[in-house]
């Protein structure tokens, strides 16, 4: 059970500090933004009223940012409410912020070196998604700060391989639990390096060049940085991760592709014999 003194000391561990600007903002719009997201009616109620209570006293900055932290994390552990408001926020959205705190929270509240890299990944997936969101709508102003985000997120992503690494060496690990992390890693990495082959593309359409090349650089920084941490694995443990599953898509589509054309082929070939014999068959009715 989460009790209060845990609470406090979850959130003085968070090194997230949004402005006193956005604080005032949230706590503003938290009503319509936040609970009336939750499962239940009866919860929006009662979270209304708190707020409704509330707003008849002076808060200082400060404390309408804690007091917010605190609902948000109440809401992780209890409802996800906040999850559902947040999680498809974009750099940029008032709810963003909020997004990003809860990810504070979790990299606090999970312990276990291999559950920690997994939640970096999963979430190293949501900013390349959110790259791409952004990399398509023509008027959005926020794709440097999305660049940024997937930059600092496979930071983590690799000094939490990199942490990996030295608890193996170390015999600290379930040797399968990382084999599935690994392979985990090595999918993922073909799938956010196709994605942001595509975000590039979206960005030159738009005449986007500064973000293009910044993006060309994060990718090539992810392929050699991520990409020595899976040869570094497979070596030391002497484990072949398999192909990923686009890999193995791409050669299934390949063995098609040269089925049909064989097809084809053999096709022309039958139909040239028959006409060869049928003009044999018409020289020899002539004779």
């Amino acid at each position: 059970m989460i009790t209060e003194e845990k609470l406090i000391k979850t959130l003085n561990k968070l090194d997230t500090k949004p402005s006193n600007e956005w604080a005032n903002r949230v706590v503003q719009k938290i009503q319509s933004d936040i609970f009336n997201v939750t499962k239940e009616p009866q919860q929006r109620n009662t979270f209304s009223s708190l707020f409704n209570f509330l707003s008849f006293f002076y808060m200082s900055p400060k404390y309408k940012l804690f007091l917010t932290l605190g609902i948000v994390f109440v809401l992780l552990v209890t409802s996800g409410g906040v999850a559902y408001a947040s999680d498809d926020a974009l750099p940029g959205d008032l709810l963003y912020p909020v997004d990003k705190a809860v990810e504070s929270i979790n990299r606090v509240i999970i312990s276990d070196p291999i559950a920690k890299a997994e939640f970096e990944v999963q979430v190293l997936d949501e900013r390349v998604s959110e790259l791409e969101n952004l990399s398509e709508d023509v008027e959005s102003e926020s794709v440097g700060d999305a660049n940024e985000e997937v930059e600092a997120q496979k930071n983590r992503v690799r000094e939490r391989l990199e942490v990996l690494a030295e608890l193996s060496v170390q015999n600290k690990l379930n040797t399968q639990e990382q084999q599935q992390l690994m392979q985990e890693v090595q999918n993922k990495l073909q799938v956010h390096e196709e994605s942001m082959n595509q975000i590039k593309t979206n960005l030159e359409n738009k005449g986007d060049v500064d973000n293009s090349q910044k993006l060309t650089e994060i990718k090539n920084q992810y392929s050699e940085e991520i990409g020595g941490e899976i040869n570094k694995y497979e070596s030391e443990s002497g484990v072949q991760l398999n192909e990923s599953e686009m890999e193995n898509n791409q050669g299934d589509d390949t063995q098609i592709q040269n089925q049909n054309q064989n097809e084809v082929q053999n096709d022309d070939n039958d139909n040239g014999n028959g006409l060869d014999g049928g003009s044999g068959s018409s020289s020899g009715g002539r004779n």
